[in-house]
């Protein structure tokens, strides 16, 4: 929020996101998969574990999109994109050129550096996108 703490949700914050396409559980073969768009909201974000992680499939040329409706208005001083990181080998699964939008203006374009794939270095390798020089807030994130 505009101080630092975590902005909390309105309602469960597993209703609260949406993704499109929304997990791999829309290609043939799987069904069951429980790395869907609601693990992204779930608090568990420095993980390996399939549990607390959200996949889709890549399609080139078409949009990937996760959308997040808090439900009200809040104010954000900081986001933290944490990606996926199943382990080394399948941490190149991982989003890489990500545009953010808030409201429809788009506030961050970049690219997102690959999770390490492992717990030890996750930490350091989480991406934060500032909304705030305040010191006083910066001191509390």
């Amino acid at each position: 929020d505009g101080s630092g703490a975590p902005v909390e949700f309105a309602s469960d914050p597993a209703a609260c996101v949406s993704a499109d396409p929304p997990d791999i559980n829309i290609l043939p073969g799987y069904h069951d998969d429980p790395r869907t768009a609601d693990k992204l909201l779930d608090g568990v974000n420095c993980t390996c574990d399939d549990l607390h992680a959200w996949l889709t499939p890549f399609t080139p040329g078409r949009d990937h999109t996760v959308t997040v409706d808090f439900g009200r208005t809040v104010t954000l001083s900081m986001l933290r994109v944490w990606n996926y990181n199943k382990s080394r080998i399948h941490a190149e699964r991982g989003a890489r050129m990500v545009r953010l939008t808030l409201d429809g203006m788009t506030v961050f374009r970049g690219e997102l550096r690959n999770a390490p794939g492992n717990l030890s270095s996750a930490e350091a390798s989480a991406e934060v996108i500032l909304f705030t020089s305040d010191p006083s807030t910066l001191e509390s994130l």
